[in-house]
């Protein structure tokens, strides 16, 4: 049974790194896309937007249907809609039938992400909660870095539609691997109840969490753009600094042991989101060997909160609700990712700043700061 756990955690982390590696594809591609389909930086937003619309529509209702039919049946119809809208992405012939593609990825991320995380509390309890979600919290880092720092040496060399052949084919394979491991350790049947939306605790953490990602998400959306254009950095190297805010966040196991044995979950949050809002207000004064090491810094600090914002739904909504608890958390991540690119695309068209990008984002994480600091739990 020890075993066992420790299996279904990692196909868990697989299946939640497939659809965010297909997610993560687009950001890399962007000046690819944009020049192919003369799009302008608001409108290449997009790529991002069409995946996080119907992800924020759906996560609650694909909280509701996890808890009522079972999370393994749930995610695995999630999983196959990624496999499907990645497939369509890369064989579109058009900007339409591309976010076509990208809707039918986030529809099956919403499904995805209320159905499988919730598996992990049905394994493990107590202070070892703490570290496998921040095991699980990989599935970003390990998506981005890995898209990041691949991707755009394939476009460069096969062109970008490659790329999304690469993201169907590991889809498809880690769907296969999920549909045989994942198990459900017991089928919740709980009546669909509205309750647990009312509690106010569970909506100030998710605007933590929405805060969180539209800073570090438009990081990584538009990263590579800004340091290319107003630093003047290649192509590839300007992939990696775009990225390295998840590369860092490999310590999330570390960050996500220490809150379980300690026992405090707010401080890790608010001192994350405070030295986000630090590195983020200082990076356009910065190039060289301080860009890298405020880039550091700056993963350092990002890497602190999301283990200990994933181990808070049972304890905000009770463990019968964690699918709904995640579906909510679901929905304030794609908010952060709809709104936070398109903003800083938007900021970027009408000031081309990069002080006046930085800014904005600094803004999100600082806003994130303040929640947390209202925010009482441990």
């Amino acid at each position: 049974m020890s075993g066992k756990r420790w299996l279904i955690l990692a196909v868990v982390l697989l299946a939640s790194f497939a659809f965010l590696f297909s997610m993560q594809a687009a950001p890399p591609l962007i000046p690819a896309i944009l020049s192919e389909f003369h799009l302008s930086h608001t409108a290449a937003a997009g790529v991002m937007l069409f995946v996080a619309l119907p992800a924020m529509l759906l996560s609650i209702p694909g909280g509701f249907l996890a808890d009522r039919y079972g999370n393994k049946r749930l995610s695995v119809v999630g999983l196959s809609l990624v496999c499907l809208g990645t497939l369509l992405t890369a064989v579109a012939p058009s900007f339409g039938l591309l976010q076509g593609g990208r809707a039918i990825v986030g529809i099956g991320g919403a499904l995805l992400f209320s159905a499988a995380p919730p598996l992990i509390f049905q394994w493990f309890s107590g202070k070892e909660l703490g570290l496998a979600m921040g095991i699980w919290a990989l599935n970003m880092p390990l998506a981005t870095v890995i898209s990041f720092n691949l991707l755009g040496r394939v476009e460069l060399t096969y062109g970008w539609r490659s790329s999304f052949w690469i993201a169907t084919a590991l889809a498809t394979v880690i769907l296969v691997l999920f549909a045989l491991l994942a198990e459900d350790k017991k089928v919740v049947r709980t009546p669909i109840s509205l309750a647990p939306l009312k509690r106010v605790p569970m909506w100030m953490l998710a605007i933590i969490w929405s805060t969180f990602n539209m800073a570090a998400l438009s990081l990584t959306t538009w990263g590579k753009t800004l340091f290319m254009d107003f630093k003047g950095v290649p192509p590839v190297r300007a992939d990696f600094l775009a990225g390295m805010i998840m590369l860092l966040s490999f310590t999330t196991p570390l960050t996500g042991y220490l809150a379980g044995r300690i026992g405090r979950r707010r401080p890790f949050i608010l001192l994350s989101l405070i030295g986000m809002t630090a590195c983020l207000a200082l990076l356009p004064t910065v190039d060289g060997v301080l860009q890298v090491l405020l880039l550091v810094v700056l993963g350092l600090f990002a890497a602190l909160a999301p283990p200990s914002i994933f181990a808070l739904p049972p304890e905000l909504v009770g463990p019968e609700n964690a699918s709904l608890g995640f579906g909510v958390l679901n929905t304030a991540l794609n908010f952060g990712v709809l709104i936070g690119p398109l903003v800083i695309g938007r900021v970027l068209d009408i000031m081309h700043s990069d002080v006046a990008v930085f800014s904005t984002m600094a803004f999100f994480a600082a806003l994130g700061a303040l929640v947390a600091y209202l925010l009482k739990v441990r």
